[in-house]
């Protein structure tokens, strides 16, 4: 019988104290202040970020319509967002810049076609400004007009991306061929990174379900993205809301949600959105609220491995593969042999600077997960905080993943 393993934790600092081929520093005090309340920090966690290790975490629209108060933007820093996506009438735009850059936040406005030639030249230079939003879940037929759309605030401002979310592969209207009109979006539009948007849990007849087509649609816009060398960002769903007749997606819990963004993290995710922010903060934190918090402090925990890093491959374990997906039938370098619970895990195999790590992930939300690992190479273990193991030359493990849990193992040389 498997035993969980209690994981021996050194604080993080030490460990790169005596490696002095890492080089990183510690967060700023925006971010100490933003963390610091965080809950479940372990004496051992800290969070580090070389040069421009942080994670895009972006909140879409919920602020109140009265943005003159900076207050507005301080719980969504302490909630872990950096970036805001919202539609500010022109004229109030430089103030909404101005309290979002006293919070930390940047800020992704929208702007409509007509407006590029006015309200760039007037924001292209605030520190806050992020870049600009175009549309959200364009048909075929617009690509065209969004291209020199782009092209145009191109012309006038070359610091700042231009942002487009695309439609998920259940959109019905894209079913048919949603890799082939990922190519043509890309090559017509010219967008700096690909966003899509997709909400896999469900509720169906009272029960939490997963969209079965999930994986599969993360596996295209992986293959797309490394395709054109360009990076990709996802969703998590905050709002619950009833979109259809059919369908009901309900509020999320915090497995939900670590099973949504870390699912993106494995595939290669380089940002990460929630729809909405206003299911975050109305008057008061919601009970949404903490849950985002956690993740998103668990996200940047991982963004010293994650960030800019290759993922040079994604498989996955368990009773039933998911369509459109790959088992793990050979194992990365240095893991002999890996056997999950029949719910399965994904494993993910990341290259950064050199260094060789792989990331497991148990998929159910609901259970934990027994995993036997066998190794063959000195390695040390992260969890999803950061707190980090002693190196260990231990061959033979037995773990407990707790639900939507997530570790990873960097491979020493």
């Amino acid at each position: 019988m498997m035993e969980k393993v209690r994981l021996t934790f050194l604080p993080v600092f030490l460990f790169f104290s005596l490696l002095p081929t890492w080089s990183c520093n510690r967060v700023d005090e925006c971010k100490k202040e933003a963390w610091a309340e965080a809950e479940g920090l372990k004496e051992g966690a800290k969070w580090y970020e070389t040069g421009n290790d942080e994670f895009v975490i972006l909140g879409w629209v919920g602020l109140k319509d009265d943005l003159a108060k900076p207050i507005q933007f301080r719980p969504m820093r302490q909630c872990g967002f950096n970036t805001y996506l919202c539609w500010i009438p022109a004229n109030r735009l430089k103030a909404v810049l101005d309290n979002a850059r006293d919070a930390g936040v940047k800020v992704l406005p929208h702007i409509a076609a007509d407006e590029i030639g006015t309200v760039v030249p007037q924001i292209k230079d605030h520190p806050a400004l992020y870049g600009y939003y175009l549309k959200d879940e364009p048909e075929i037929s617009e690509f065209s007009a969004l291209g020199r759309e782009i092209a145009a605030v191109k012309g006038l401002d070359t610091d700042h991306p231009c942002y487009i979310n695309v439609y998920p592969s259940y959109y019905n209207k894209w079913t048919a061929g949603y890799p082939r009109i990922l190519r043509e979006y890309i090559r017509t539009v010219g967008v700096p990174f690909l966003s899509f948007d997709y909400y896999p849990v469900l509720e169906v007849d009272k029960e939490r379900v997963l969209r079965p087509g999930w994986y599969a649609c993360l596996e295209d816009v992986r293959s797309v993205s490394r395709e054109f060398q360009i990076p990709f960002w996802a969703f998590a769903l905050a709002s619950s809301h009833r979109p259809s007749a059919g369908t009901f997606y309900p509020q999320p819990t915090v497995e939900e949600l670590r099973l949504q963004q870390f699912s993106n993290l494995l595939y290669g995710a380089q940002g990460f959105q929630y729809f909405t922010y206003w299911a975050l903060y109305q008057e008061g934190p919601t009970e949404v609220y903490p849950r985002v918090k956690t993740v998103n402090r668990e996200l940047q925990a991982m963004a010293f491995i994650f960030k800019d890093a290759d993922v040079t491959d994604v498989r996955h374990t368990g009773a039933s593969i998911p369509e459109g997906t790959r088992a793990l039938d050979g194992m990365p370098a240095g893991i002999k042999s890996l056997v999950s619970g029949d719910a399965g895990v994904i494993v993910s195999t990341v290259e950064k600077n050199g260094r060789h790590y792989v990331a497991i992930l148990n998929k159910d939300f609901k259970s934990s997960q027994k995993i036997h690992a066998e190794l063959d190479a000195r390695y040390r273990r992260f969890s999803r905080t950061g707190a980090v193991s002693l190196p260990s030359l231990e061959s033979s493990l037995d773990l407990t993943l707790e639900p939507s849990d997530l570790i990873v193992f960097e491979i020493l040389q």
